[in-house]
């Protein structure tokens, strides 16, 4: 049984635009809400986190290059506050990884 009606093109691009302009990026992807919109959903979160997995390598390479720099005067520390962002992005892809595979299972 069905439980989500099948959508034509021009339909699927409205429910789409829907989610972008009403998901709140790596909020809970509602059950109840059709396939195309969690799939939506998904996107705008890897996206996201895909960007902000970027920018922290950046901050990382930025981070061993000033390590490098310092390390004749004995400068070997990275900042706390890198390492939770980090760990904060880490637990944030694990969240977004459970959401794909939570839709990917309700869509069998």
């Amino acid at each position: 049984m069905q439980v989500f009606r099948t959508l034509c093109d021009d339909e699927s691009k409205v429910f789409r635009q829907w989610a972008r302009d009403n998901y709140v990026p790596l909020s809970d992807i509602d059950d109840m809400w059709h396939p195309f919109v969690q799939d939506e959903c998904s996107k705008i979160n890897i996206a996201l986190l895909e960007k902000q997995m970027s920018k922290e390598d950046d901050e990382e390479s930025h981070c061993r290059n000033k390590m490098i720099r310092f390390s004749t005067i004995g400068y070997f520390g990275v900042s706390e506050s890198w390492r939770q962002r980090k760990e904060a992005a880490h637990d944030r892809w694990i969240v977004a990884a459970e959401q794909l595979r939570a839709i990917e299972e309700a869509r069998k």
